[in-house]
């Protein structure tokens, strides 16, 4: 859990970081979704592959070698901010390690948790995992809000860094049991299309799939626009960023807590439905709000409700998935992380030809709209335990 903590505390900084620096160097929303999107790229054409080699090979050592590349490239960073040379190509191609690294470790990561827990003990692991989740995207964009206020971005970059390398020190004081790998004989491309045949042709794997990654595209992004609600809708600057970006995580916090003191509980697809649901009309209200309370008592119901549904979906692909294809199905499952930073671009698209709220109240809508239609549509998938 240690290193799942600090390793997403530098992801949801990075976001509050090379947001908040993109924006005062171009005042751009198209290119603050851009950027976010330079993520997608990497993410979308080599999670595949990293979920390849987590069914073939030491997950522990995927994680750690994606670890120091993240520590390598805030390094970087922070040697460009403090002496002055930052531009904006290079948190473009930063962004793009910073996505490559990403594309395989979390499949590692993911399919990691089950062979470190006994089966009956799994549903806690998730909630562990997401409580980690939750606890760093409340932290997370707090501590990088506060150190950018009071020593600037190239401080920021150096914590992060140190986040990365005590989350790759922790993963490597694991010890991986013995589990059923794939054939390392086999070619990757036929590894790989053995995952999406298995994904496409067994129908829970594939809804679960779907509901996961759909809201990931149209309304998760909207954290990409932050910056914009900070610096002119609300005008509360780079500490006030922060506590728009957390009041999600503490949200989260507590539909995780709620989660687990509720137990093992049936009917998982209803709660995902409803969560869906709740999450979209939650963006909806922030959008449209223009005050800093009503803003964040939003944002952090929203966390509340999507705790609700990310960790029963997780459960639910866990236990419908054998262990030798794992890595590949948690691969699909992670491209989410591809789609937020391309619906961002969208979403950024979209702020730049009318405005923020209008973007973020558009995901919204299109969210709740979703979870509506598979409850209409796929009765079934609410009785899902």
């Amino acid at each position: 859990m240690l290193g799942q903590l600090s390793s997403t505390l530098a992801q949801w900084s990075d976001q509050i970081i090379r947001g908040w620096i993109a924006y005062q160097l171009t005042g751009s929303a198209l290119l603050l979704g851009s950027i976010t999107a330079a993520r997608a790229i990497p993410l979308l054409f080599f999670s595949l592959l990293g979920g390849v080699l987590a069914d073939r090979f030491d997950r522990r050592r995927q994680i750690i070698l994606a670890q120091g590349t993240n520590v390598a490239s805030d390094l970087v960073l922070a040697y460009l901010v403090f002496s002055g040379h930052i531009e904006v190509w290079h948190l473009f191609v930063t962004a793009f390690v910073a996505g490559a690294a990403q594309s395989f470790m979390m499949p590692a990561r993911q399919s990691l948790i089950p062979n470190l827990v006994p089966r009956g003990d799994l549903m806690n692991a998730v909630s562990l995992n997401a409580g980690a989740l939750s606890i760093s995207r409340a932290l997370g964009p707090t501590i990088a809000g506060l150190v950018l206020a009071l020593w600037g971005g190239g401080a920021a970059y150096l914590v992060e860094g140190l986040m990365h390398l005590l989350s790759g020190a922790s993963v490597a004081m694991l010890r991986e049991p013995p589990t059923e790998r794939s054939k390392s004989g086999d070619r990757l491309w036929t590894t790989m299309t053995g995952g999406l045949r298995y994904a496409l042709n067994t129908p829970v794997i594939l809804l679960l799939l779907a509901v996961s990654l759909i809201p990931m595209l149209i309304a998760q992004p909207y954290q990409a626009l932050l910056p914009i609600f900070a610096e002119e809708v609300l005008a509360i600057g780079p500490t006030g960023l922060g506590m728009l970006a957390s009041a999600t995580g503490v949200g989260a916090i507590v539909g995780v807590i709620l989660m687990a003191t509720a137990g093992d509980m049936q009917r998982k697809g209803l709660l995902v439905l409803a969560g869906m649901m709740a999450f979209g009309l939650c963006l909806v209200v922030f959008a449209l709000s223009s005050l800093l309370v009503l803003s964040l008592v939003a944002l952090f119901v929203a966390g509340l409700a999507g705790a609700a549904y990310h960790s029963p979906v997780q459960h639910l692909l866990h236990t419908n998935t054998p262990d030798h294809l794992r890595g590949r199905v948690m691969s699909i499952y992670l491209l989410d992380r591809g789609f937020t930073p391309l619906g961002a671009l969208l979403l950024g698209a979209l702020g730049d030809i009318f405005s923020a709220p209008v973007a973020v109240a558009f995901g919204g809508a299109v969210c709740a709209l979703l979870g509506v239609l598979v409850a209409v549509r796929k009765p079934d998938f609410s009785r899902l335990a």
